[in-house]
């Protein structure tokens, strides 16, 4: 085998590596995400959309934010 085609070989298999690495980041995320709409749900009886409202609603000055403001930034 050629230097180039095993340079070729080892960028196949780092880039086979990069994408299970990243369907595995995706899947972990789905499940947290999952795992938290349900506890917040059953805990609050929010959704994830409702929490990340007042997430910003929260850290803004005074606590206030225009409507449009709040949507550009949800």
């Amino acid at each position: 085998m050629t230097i180039a085609e095993r340079r070729m070989s080892s960028q196949v298999l780092i880039d086979q590596a990069s994408g299970r690495a990243f369907a595995a980041l995706i899947r972990a995320h789905a499940a947290a995400t999952r795992r938290l709409s349900a506890q917040l749900s059953a805990d609050h009886g929010l959704t994830l959309s409702d929490y990340e409202v007042l997430l910003r609603l929260a850290h803004a000055p005074d606590r206030r934010m225009r409507r449009v403001d709040l949507a550009e930034q949800v």
